[in-house]
């Protein structure tokens, strides 16, 4: 029986652990705004779980398996699970979600450029001295 931190018996949820992101093969999942909107991230840096939460990363995993038609059903309860998770949080576009897998380490930020989030890596920079 599985159980989502809403407290509520869903086939849908995992149970989260004392883990606060998920990482396969040395890589870790980051959550990020893939179209523009609104920025995921980068629109609530108040609560940077946001960033690597490993409910959320299952149900946007979820929803990308999901037919077509069912796919609004998981966008809810990434919604749903947000408003008890992160009190305050805008997730009005998670339907835009999207999973970026990064090497265990590596240093980015995220650049919103409209509601669209863009990673930015140390080494794909190029700084300017004044």
């Amino acid at each position: 029986m599985m159980f989502s931190k809403l407290g509520v018996e869903d086939s849908v949820s995992i149970e989260v652990t004392r883990q606060d992101r998920v990482i396969r093969n040395g890589k870790v999942a980051i959550l990020y705004s893939s179209e523009f909107g609104t920025g995921w991230y980068t629109w609530n840096k108040d609560h940077p779980g946001i960033l690597r939460d490993p409910e959320i990363v299952h149900l946007v995993e979820c929803r990308e398996n999901a037919p077509t038609d069912e796919r609004v059903y998981y966008t809810e309860k990434i919604i749903d699970y947000c408003k008890v998770q992160y009190p305050g949080v805008y997730a009005g576009y998670a339907e835009n979600l999207a999973i970026r897998w990064l090497d265990v380490g590596t240093p980015f930020r995220l650049i919103d450029f409209d509601g669209s989030e863009v990673f930015e890596f140390p080494d794909n920079v190029d700084w300017i001295t004044a």
